[in-house]
């Protein structure tokens, strides 16, 4: 798992924050983003590519696709930023054998089926009952919008807005 750096899930995938701060901080080399939609998209994902910064690739892949890459070789030990939209995409990549020790949430916007719990951070129900699973297999999820900014706990944000959600 070291040479994945930022597992990050934010429904903006690549914006000012990804390319100016947790590329830096993180020293990733490449960024893939995962999302079986975006894949089918190729204006879309020329566009993620040329927010990139310089010198950093970007590769879309499916879910299973990034599975199978990292059981053959750990995305070939490049230093990665993993990047996703949803949580529920999250959860498929690790109950199908991507396991990670630890998970940044980092922007999901509120909306009618999400309550907005973290500054830029929204969580549906059900997102709060997929990151309580991960955690629950020893996952350490942590909201952070930006570096040098406090991680809140994915326990506190239970407690204080999914309080029937039991925390193990």
């Amino acid at each position: 798992m070291k040479n994945i750096k930022l597992i990050r899930v934010d429904d903006r995938l690549i914006h000012g924050q990804v390319v100016t701060s947790w590329i830096t901080q993180t020293g990733s080399k490449k960024i893939i983003i995962i999302d079986d939609e975006l894949y089918e998209n190729e204006f879309l994902k020329d566009v993620f590519a040329a927010a990139a910064p310089r010198g950093i690739p970007v590769e879309v892949a499916k879910v299973d696709q990034a599975v199978q890459e990292w059981k053959l070789n750990e995305f070939n030990g490049e230093q990665v930023l993993i990047l996703l939209k949803k949580v529920d995409v999250l959860k498929r990549l690790y109950e199908q054998g991507l396991h990670f020790d630890s998970v940044q949430i980092g922007g999901l916007a509120s909306g009618p089926e999400r309550k907005p719990v973290v500054k830029a951070i929204g969580l549906s129900e059900q997102d709060a009952i997929d990151l309580n699973f991960l955690s629950e297999y020893g996952v350490n999820v942590y909201f952070q919008s930006m570096p040098g900014e406090k991680e809140i706990s994915l326990e506190t944000v239970l407690g204080k807005h999914f309080k029937h959600i039991k925390k193990n």
